[in-house]
């Protein structure tokens, strides 16, 4: 830590100095130079001792060491010193009060010494720790065993061992001094080794200027004199250092471009930084007189209740949130917070405004979405393409295969018919078989039929047609026994323009397909009705079969798909082809399970009814 230009060392020495000496004036001035009222340099020694355990914990928590004022050596030498003062001043005048003194002054000026032999920062807190609770033990053992310490005072004056004693830690604390001023030759990191320098010296003199001085004489305030500047140089470098701490606390916040806020444990705004005040829109001012709920646009008022108390319990935690600023815009922000519990709990808040960055993220999801929807295009078009090109060949082979299947089905076809007019006496075996070649035979026809009509749909020969007598044509031809039509077509409908045989055949293969779809049995529902809004007639085929899968829903007009064991999947796009060629739409409504509706909607012919 380095003394800043509002505290030079000039300031510090100067300051300490002007205290010392009128301190000494004062002192010199009462009683021809005895002190008179002991508990003022009790409680100066006490005061002293604080300052040096205060400097002496700074020191100790210091992360590094750029200049040998950090040392491990002077933590500890600052620690034992003031921990040991402070029962010196507690003691009363006599033996104790004097050994304190000077086993003080001894230990203190070892430790110093020891900066000749390295830093000690690696074991820097743990050794200061046990040097401290050394000095606590050594004064707890001084007062307790009074009277097995060596004597320090007769007769009023000191004793030889008490200013050895005192020589011994002022030669210390000197011969420390000069590698403080060798330090801070060769580095020049700041003042901070010229100042324990001059703490050393200070020290050491004031040793050494024992040797000369008697008890409560004026030679006895001398060196005091020196021991109170030094200490008043401590005191004032602590608090420098607190100053420092604080500037360049307000100087970080001040600076950062992140929002900071402090906040107490109720919500309220303590300190604000200039970012979060231009983020948000209001004053400092006005936001010390605001609370955290006032700003909040994600969270209620008991939900954050809630957040801030269990920040209390886990110390710490980062989330987004969403803020009203004074003009109203509601902004994305990022927050990372500590919990510290001082001054009743205190909130340390950086806030990041993210606003841009979810635009950015909400745009890339959308630009994601669209790219996804884009490969399934591309993968449909794809499918699609590739089933053209099959298509395409089906249809090149269904032209020439068609007609070359077509002949010997005619000639089988005649064969199976003269068998049954020569055989009419045949077993039931034998019937039995043909009747099953010549079902095969008009299956095969049919499927070559709708191959043929895939691949050219004829033009449609529109006429005016009546439904009701294409729909009884259609179940007359497809629905087989055992299962039950139900037709309703009003016969004031209007006829529709279409081809009736494309038509005639797009309702028989829907009754066929109805009546596959209820393999046990069921009922068909035929109804047909106009919409003279839209100019057409609507007829619905429902059947009470299976239904049809959502799946299968999306595949059913493809060509060449069929989830029936027989047939080859061109049915319903062959009456889907009739229909549209016939200006008109087919539709599908399924639910598994519950039956299927298939409705032709063709246009109305407006000529006749």
């Amino acid at each position: 830590m380095n003394a800043n230009s509002k505290y030079p060392l000039s300031i510090i020495l100067t300051a300490g100095a002007a205290l010392a000496s009128a301190a000494t004036v004062v002192l010199l001035m009462v009683g021809e130079g005895r002190l008179i009222n002991i508990p003022l340099h009790s409680t100066v020694e006490v005061f002293g001792g604080f300052a040096a355990i205060t400097l002496g914990m700074i020191i100790m928590f210091q992360r590094s060491a750029k200049s040998l004022f950090q040392s491990a050596w002077i933590s500890c030498g600052l620690l034992s010193m003031g921990i040991l003062d402070i029962f010196h001043g507690g003691a009363s005048t006599g033996n104790l009060f004097v050994w304190l003194r000077s086993i003080s002054s001894l230990i203190g000026g070892i430790f110093f010494f020891l900066v000749w032999f390295g830093q000690g920062s690696g074991f820097k807190k743990p050794l200061a720790y046990g040097i401290s609770a050394a000095a606590v033990f050594i004064g707890i053992i001084s007062v307790v065993f009074q009277e097995a310490l060596p004597p320090m005072i007769e007769e009023g004056a000191f004793t030889s061992t008490a200013r050895y004693i005192n020589i011994l830690g002022g030669i210390f604390y000197i011969a420390a001094a000069p590698a403080f001023l060798i330090s801070y030759i060769r580095k020049r990191e700041g003042r901070d080794d010229i100042i324990i320098f001059a703490i050393s010296v200070l020290f050491g003199l004031a040793g050494l200027l024992f040797h000369f001085s008697e008890p409560w004489s004026a030679s006895w305030w001398y060196w005091h004199s020196l021991r109170l500047m030094a200490l008043v140089t401590v005191l004032f470098y602590a608090i420098v250092f607190f100053k420092n701490a604080e500037d360049k606390y307000k100087t970080i916040i001040q600076t950062t471009m992140d929002g900071f806020c402090l906040v107490d444990s109720r919500g309220r705004f303590l300190d604000v930084n200039d970012s979060y005040c231009k983020l948000i829109g209001y004053t400092r001012e006005e936001l010390l007189r605001m609370r955290v709920v006032d700003i909040e646009a994600k969270e209620k008022p008991e939900e954050v209740a809630r957040h801030l108390s269990r920040i209390v319990k886990d110390g710490s935690d980062r989330f987004e949130t969403k803020h009203k600023g004074k003009d109203g815009k509601i902004l994305d922000i990022e927050i990372s917070l500590n919990y510290l519990d001082i001054s009743g709990g205190q909130f340390f808040v950086f806030l990041r405004d993210i606003t841009s960055r979810k635009r950015s993220e909400e745009e890339v999801l959308r630009l994601n979405a669209e790219l996804a929807q884009k490969i399934v295009e591309i993968k449909e078009a794809q499918e699609e393409l590739v089933r053209k090109e099959k298509l395409s060949i089906l249809g090149q082979l269904a032209g020439s295969v068609g007609h070359e299947l077509r002949n010997p089905l005619g000639v089988m076809s005649n064969a199976v018919y003269f068998l049954k007019m020569t055989h009419s006496d045949a077993d039931e075996t034998t019937k039995e078989y043909l009747r099953i070649i010549e079902q095969e035979i008009v299956n095969s026809q049919h499927i070559i039929t709708d191959l043929l009509d895939f691949t050219r749909t004829k033009r449609p020969q529109a006429q005016s047609v009546v439904l009701n007598e294409l729909v009884g044509e259609g179940v007359r031809k497809a629905v087989p026994v055992g299962y039950t039509a139900t037709v309703d077509i009003p016969e004031e409908l209007h006829r529709v323009k279409a081809d009736p045989l494309q038509i005639g055949q797009v309702f028989c293969n829907l009754i066929t397909n109805a009546v596959q779809a209820m393999p046990a049995g069921g009922n068909l529902n035929i109804k047909a009705e106009e919409s003279l809004e839209d100019g057409a007639v609507r007829v619905s085929f429902r059947d009470t079969g299976t239904g049809i899968t959502p799946e299968n829903m999306k595949k059913l007009f493809q060509p060449l798909f069929t989830t029936k064991a027989r047939g080859i999947g061109l049915g319903l796009v062959v009456c889907k082809n009739l229909v549209e060629a016939n200006e008109g739409r087919i539709e599908v409504e399924s639910r598994p399970g519950e039956g299927t509706t298939f409705m032709v909607i063709l246009p109305i012919d407006r000529g006749g009814v």
